[in-house]
């Protein structure tokens, strides 16, 4: 019995993390979406991204 239980919260463990992981991935591709279309994003992502040299 009490491996019955332990499968059934891996399992639930599992698919919750497979839920989380598919939630990610649509914002992911949102946001990724919404700066591929907005010039203003593209320009403050590719400024935000970009280290500063360490000889600053």
């Amino acid at each position: 019995m009490a491996d019955l239980r332990c499968q059934r919260q891996v399992s639930s463990s599992v698919s919750a993390m497979e839920a989380m992981r598919a939630r990610i991935r649509a914002q992911r591709k949102i946001v990724a979406d919404y700066i591929a279309a907005d010039p203003h994003a593209k320009t403050f992502i590719d400024d935000w991204v970009t280290p500063d040299p360490l000889g600053r």
